[in-house]
């Protein structure tokens, strides 16, 4: 018989009133070898004596039961409860598997609302200042526009296009933000330009017999009217004059003639004749 076994049964005979002096002997050296042992057999006592000191045939068919029902392993000894079914553990393999279906499902909602198509939306803004009057004009690329009186402005913001496009009638300097990838293009009665970043001045009243450029920093491309073959290219601190033939009709006058000027780098003189206006404007 083990040890284990052993104590169960002494237990057993000493609860019930059955155990002689050598069991009760050989029942305190299992219980001095043991704590879990010694914890059980002081638990049980205490009960036994709790209840009564009743020796009749119940009370200690109880007691007796106890240590049956810990030698079946329905009880935990050092609680007196009863054990508790382990807990179910999914398999490591199983796990793994969950673990791969719930990363899949991740990255498919991640992909599916990546590659959703992004809702286009189209709004034009207007922009127009009266005699004597000066705006400054930030535009949702970061660019900033600076209209002088008497103009008119014009943009459409649309987030499906590659461009950046604005119109204008009068004067305007431009602060272009550099934007390789996605060109400035400005649009006048008789010109249009584009660039990709630039400092320039355009005036352009439909009263002057002439449509007047100044690109001060950056790269600029000219387009004389709908005629897409007539490109000219400006240099930085290069004036261009453009000369307007008399409109015959409802029309936009045509060009005549074209004149460009190269000017001194630095020439900080003529610079500020010709844009020192926009030391006026008035942030919109």
């Amino acid at each position: 018989m083990s040890p284990e076994k052993l104590f169960y049964t002494l237990l057993r005979r000493k609860l019930s009133g059955e155990a002689s002096a050598g069991d009760l002997e050989q029942l305190g050296r299992l219980v001095a070898c043991s704590q879990e042992w010694r914890l059980l057999h002081d638990r049980l006592l205490t009960h036994h004596q709790d209840a009564g000191n009743l020796r009749n045939d119940a009370d200690e068919a109880y007691a007796a039961q106890y240590v049956k029902m810990q030698l079946s392993g329905r009880f935990d000894p050092k609680t007196l409860e009863p054990a508790l079914p382990p807990e179910s553990v999914m398999p490591p393999k199983v796990l793994m598997y969950v673990a791969i279906i719930a990363a899949i499902l991740l990255a498919a909602t991640l992909l599916y609302y990546r590659y959703q198509p992004v809702a286009a939306y189209t709004q034009t803004r207007h922009y127009e200042t009266i005699a004597g009057q000066v705006k400054k004009i930030r535009l949702p690329d970061g660019s900033q526009v600076y209209l002088n009186s008497n103009s008119r402005l014009s943009y459409t913001e649309n987030n499906t296009t590659q461009t950046r496009e604005v119109n204008v009638a009068g004067e305007a300097f431009f602060e272009v933000v550099r934007l390789r990838n996605k060109p400035f293009q400005v649009y006048t009665a008789q010109l249009s330009y584009n660039t990709t970043g630039a400092f320039f001045n355009i005036r352009s009243y439909d009263q002057d017999t002439a449509v007047q450029t100044i690109l001060l920093q950056g790269d600029m491309e000219v387009t004389l009217g709908n005629r897409s073959g007539q490109r000219i290219i400006l240099a930085p601190n290069e004036k261009m004059t453009c000369i307007k033939q008399p409109a015959a009709g409802p029309q936009p006058a045509d060009i005549l003639s074209i004149q460009i000027l190269g000017r001194p780098a630095g020439d900080s003189t003529a610079t500020a004749a010709e844009t020192g206006w926009i030391k006026n404007a008035a942030l919109y």
